[in-house]
């Protein structure tokens, strides 16, 4: 009798697995706050839009530097992740002064698949004031942002190096932790 539950509890524990979140990434805010970095053009070596990141109160809390009244930000390392399996970018409680962007740094891992693009990035979802858990579909952001070429290589180069690049635009910004999934359903 209790092979029988057991036999039925990995079943359901199957059927519910294909409906849910594959977590690829997750980001604490102590991660972000010990890795992400201010972003050094790689052309110029030059900081562009450069921000802080602080650990405060539990939440990793982006800052403006330099006085920059626009805003700032840093950026992850790179991360790779398969653009056919849906990618989705979860931002836990975000919190924004003002507004926050989030943009993105593309590589494909086939050469000359498509060109980098430009040292600004592309966009994932432009300045805005939403806060709480905010999704992303990483697939939709590049569709609607990012140029021609890139949008027209990712179906012959589905995996892709990616750096987030996390803004407080016009303030600070805080987030209780960065998640990325790769939604199943």
């Amino acid at each position: 009798m209790s092979k029988w539950w057991v036999a039925v509890a990995v079943t359901v524990g199957a059927v519910l697995a294909l409906g849910a979140d594959v977590v690829i990434y997750e980001f604490t805010p102590e991660m972000i706050a010990a890795a992400w970095q201010p972003y050094l053009d790689p052309e110029s070596g030059e900081f562009l839009g450069a921000g802080t990141v602080s650990l405060i109160d539990g939440k990793a809390v982006v800052g403006v530097t330099f006085g920059e009244p626009w805003g700032g930000g840093v950026i992850s390392p790179w991360l790779l992740l398969d653009v056919s399996k849906n990618p989705v970018i979860i931002l836990l409680n975000v919190q924004p002064k003002e507004k926050w962007t989030l943009k993105a740094h593309l590589r494909g891992l086939k050469p000359d698949v498509f060109t980098p693009v430009e040292a600004w990035g592309t966009y994932l979802i432009g300045d805005n004031n939403l806060s709480g858990d905010v999704e992303i579909n990483l697939a939709e952001g590049i569709k609607e942002f990012a140029p021609v070429g890139v949008i027209r290589a990712l179906p012959n180069t589905p995996i892709i190096a990616i750096r987030l690049w996390f803004w407080g635009v016009g303030g600070p910004v805080s987030v209780d932790g960065i998640r990325i999934v790769y939604r199943t359903e």
